[in-house]
């Protein structure tokens, strides 16, 4: 006997020969998958990290390429302004495509 399709399934009466024993449910090998909602795999965030990983720069980097100083886009980070940050060890990167939402706050002579 083999375990297939979903719980759901199983309870729903959708497999003829389903059987629980004890607190494990049983479905004949030779019945054929008969799942009514079949399920979309989603990819983990560790796998959508490691797939867009190319694009990743450190945040001094990022700084330098937005003319801003790495230690006011660092604050920011912290403060949870950019999405795509991520942190590795005790080193901040950010997705260099994201968009720089650091705003200059030095006020300037009139």
């Amino acid at each position: 006997m083999a375990i297939a399709g979903s719980l759901d399934d199983i309870k729903a009466g959708v497999y003829e020969t389903s059987a629980k024993i004890g607190y494990y449910w049983y479905i004949d090998r030779n019945e054929k998958c008969k799942s009514v909602k079949p399920k979309k795999i989603k990819k983990s965030k560790k796998q959508k990290q490691e797939k867009s990983k190319k694009n990743y720069i450190s945040v001094s980097a990022y700084a330098k390429l937005h003319n801003f100083s790495a230690q006011k886009v660092r604050k920011d980070v912290l403060d949870g302004l950019y999405e795509t940050a991520i942190q590795k060890g005790s080193r901040w990167y950010i997705d260099k495509d994201e968009p720089c939402k650091s705003v200059d706050n030095r006020r300037k002579n009139v």
